[in-house]
């Protein structure tokens, strides 16, 4: 059997799982379908780690002054990478849930930390 052959039989399969779901009228107006392997726990889990060194670098370029390493400190950062992978890992979603956690566990660290500054503000009474 020739690579061609097996390649097409993917896609009639691939068609036809999807028309479960969906009307093949509109399956066919997509020029191209795309298929994505499952990805592993520790794939999932590399993802995450990545994002987050990512997502923090990008706010230590952008904001120097948030002196982002004070806030995450290398065990915390291990500790919220192991946390958000078990919580949100999911075999059929692929790594589409880390972007949204990784940016909701940042954002909840920075509010933290803005609201305790807040409360320990105390403007000049001059």
């Amino acid at each position: 059997m020739c690579l061609c052959a097996t390649i097409q039989q993917v896609g009639n399969q691939f068609i036809s799982d999807l028309s479960n779901y969906f009307d093949v009228e509109l399956i066919n107006r997509f020029s191209q379908k795309y298929t994505f392997s499952e990805i592993s726990r520790s794939v999932y889990r590399k993802i995450v780690e990545k994002r987050l060194a990512s997502e923090i670098k990008v706010i230590k370029r952008l904001r120097p002054e948030l002196n982002m390493d004070s806030l995450f400190s290398a065990d915390e950062l291990a500790k919220a990478v192991d946390q958000i992978t078990a919580d949100t890992y999911n075999i059929k979603s692929g790594a589409r849930p880390a972007i949204t956690a990784v940016s909701k566990f940042i954002d909840s660290k920075l509010l933290s930390h803005f609201s305790r500054m807040a409360k320990t503000y105390r403007p000049n009474q001059n």
